[in-house]
């Protein structure tokens, strides 16, 4: 209850051929509080190409929901940020049955990452 907004994120994470650092390759969307998150395969075809996805690995979904409260106290203002944050596995036969590959166009820099 209380809550602001949160933020929904889709996500992989993958390493830089260069220098083996890891990576994390993200989708973001912002919903008020009441709002349904529903990730199409638009969305999913979309980011896949652009944030260098893998149909070989699970996505992963991280649910962060965020509440602020004001207030003051000895003549001092005060600002809290409350987060929550949960998270999800998607295996591939949970997002892969509705991705067209063929839909997508990798990014030229995905090259760089494994």
């Amino acid at each position: 209850t209380g809550l602001d907004y949160k933020v929904m994120e889709l996500y992989q994470t993958g390493t830089a051929i260069a220098d083996q650092t890891p990576r994390e390759f993200t989708v973001a969307t912002v919903l008020p509080p009441s709002e349904d998150y529903y990730a199409s395969h638009l969305l999913i075809e979309d980011a896949y190409g652009k944030s260098c996805w893998s149909t070989e690995k699970s996505l992963k979904l991280r649910i962060t929901q965020v509440a602020r409260r004001y207030y003051q106290e000895n003549g001092q203002a005060w600002g809290i940020i409350y987060r929550k944050i949960n998270s999800r596995n998607l295996a591939p036969d949970d997002w892969i049955p509705t991705f067209n590959e063929e839909n997508t166009e990798t990014s030229g820099y995905c090259e760089d990452y494994n």
